[in-house]
């Protein structure tokens, strides 16, 4: 379920999609169309074009919830979703 919803929130937010993206550049686009808005907040250790490091600092949806497992759980799939669409292969 959550995979579908990052597949969606993808269609929906990310509006300038390069055929040559890397990973560095997907970041800052989720970051600013996706994460922002709902949110959430990150801090990367290491980012350059072919890898991100990072861990969720500021997670809404998991604070709200009585179910702080289920809710990271469906945050994993979002962030699936939203990778998957911008590389289909799962690979940069």
């Amino acid at each position: 379920m959550g995979e579908a919803f990052g597949r969606g929130l993808f269609a929906q937010r990310i509006k300038d999609k390069s055929p040559d993206w890397t990973i560095k550049q997907w970041l800052q686009q989720t970051e600013k169309d996706v994460w922002g808005p709902l949110g959430s907040e990150f801090t990367f250790t290491k980012i350059s074009p072919d890898v991100a490091t990072t861990f969720m600092s500021r997670n809404p949806l998991a604070q709200a919830s009585s179910e702080q497992s289920a809710a990271a759980l469906f945050n994993f799939g979002v962030m699936r979703g939203l990778f998957l669409s911008a590389f289909p292969h799962g690979n940069l």
